[in-house]
C-alpha cells in the first residue's frame, strides 16, 4: 500500500495486530523509500517508537508465510563476485 491507499493517512501508524504467519514492511516515504522495518508480530507505539518508526510509515507492504520477501543481491564489483 503507497501513501494514497494507507487509508490512515500518512505518518499515522501507530501500532499493527497481525495475523499468525503474517508479516508487515513499514517505509519512511512514500513510493517504498527510505529505511524500512519488518514487523512480524503485534506491535504497540512504544516498540515502533524504540525503533524510531512511531507515526512515520508512508507506504507499507503486507505479505503472509506464502508471500516471500521482497529480496536484494548486493555485489562487491560490477555485478559480480
Amino acid at each position: 500500500y503507497d501513501l494514497a491507499d494507507l487509508g490512515i493517512g500518512n505518518d499515522r501508524l501507530s501500532s499493527a495486530r497481525l495475523p499468525d504467519r503474517w508479516w508487515v514492511l513499514l517505509f519512511e516515504h512514500e513510493g517504498f523509500r527510505g529505511q524500512s522495518l519488518l514487523l512480524t508480530r503485534d506491535t504497540d507505539p512504544t516498540w515502533l517508537r524504540n525503533r524510531g518508526f512511531d507515526n512515520q510509515a508512508s507506504s507499507v507492504i503486507v505479505g503472509d508465510a506464502d508471500t516471500p520477501l521482497p529480496q536484494v543481491i548486493v555485489y562487491a564489483d560490477d555485478l559480480s563476485g
